[in-house]
């Protein structure tokens, strides 16, 4: 018989805003780290062409982590990340501190 199924965890997470690669990387214990190539530094007036992005190291390879998505830590320190669509249909925030 098919049966329907919903979570009731809780997680840690922070979205990545294109500023905040230092604050990922340390939440992340730096399973989520900046990319290695850029293309232009931050200060160059068309840096807006190139999506800003990050890459996470996960046991099936690395995966890139794009402006607006959520690294979500789960109760046991899984590391995983999903967009910010998927994310807000998923979890709703109960810690605003």
């Amino acid at each position: 018989m098919i049966r329907k199924y919903t979570q009731n965890i809780t997680v840690e997470a922070i979205q990545y805003d294109g500023d905040n690669e230092t604050e990922i990387e340390k939440f992340s214990n730096n399973v989520v780290v900046r990319n290695k190539v850029i293309p232009f530094s931050k200060i160059a007036p068309d840096r807006d062409r190139y999506p800003e992005k990050m890459t996470c190291k996960t046991d099936i390879g690395q995966i890139t982590v794009n402006k607006s998505d959520f690294i979500v830590k789960s109760a046991d320190g899984e590391i995983f990340t999903c967009t910010a669509k998927f994310f807000k249909k998923m979890y709703m925030e109960i810690d605003k501190s």
